[in-house]
């Protein structure tokens, strides 16, 4: 079990990476898949609920505080390198040829240089423009990139998809 709520997971070189809400970045050794065990963590400023992880590096959707870059190079003491605030509130985030497509809800799809995890910047943004019923929710809650062409995908809250 993890100390918090595990919203997002994802898997690299026989670790687990645990987007754990309000108890940040869980890094857990699966390399005996019976026995994992925690290794690592570090506590984010916000609910964190997206991990992605790229060259050593977690990307966290920290909900209202954005996107952070965590070093992972060391798996038992991950560290904090470098975030960016983002007007909405992040629940997800894709990172692809050296750029962080952040879902951040009202926010719409926020993108960010990640070529120097340290670095990263904010470049752009794009949000829902549908008209729909009041008594729905718009906004950008999921993002997937599928096509080596850098296509995304971006998933509405179940109103769309594009």
């Amino acid at each position: 079990h993890t100390p918090g709520n595990a919203y997002g997971v994802t898997v690299a070189d026989g670790y687990a990476y645990v987007a754990d809400g309000s108890s940040g970045l869980r890094v857990i050794d699966i390399g005996t898949p019976t026995s994992p065990v925690i290794v690592g963590s570090v506590d984010t400023p916000g609910n964190t609920y997206g991990v992605t992880v790229v060259d050593g590096y977690a990307y966290v959707a920290d909900g209202s505080s954005g996107l952070q870059v965590i070093d992972i190079g060391t798996p038992t003491l991950p560290v904090i390198v470098g975030s960016v605030y983002t007007p909405g509130y992040t629940d997800g985030v894709a990172v692809a040829d050296g750029y962080a497509y952040v879902a951040d809800g009202e926010g719409g799809l926020q993108i960010i240089s990640a070529a120097i995890p340290s670095g990263t910047t904010w470049l752009n943004s794009t949000s829902l423009q549908l008209e729909v019923p009041t008594h729905l929710y718009p906004g950008t809650y999921d993002v997937t990139i599928v096509n080596p062409d850098g296509t995304i995908y971006k998933a509405y809250n179940a109103l769309t998809i594009r």
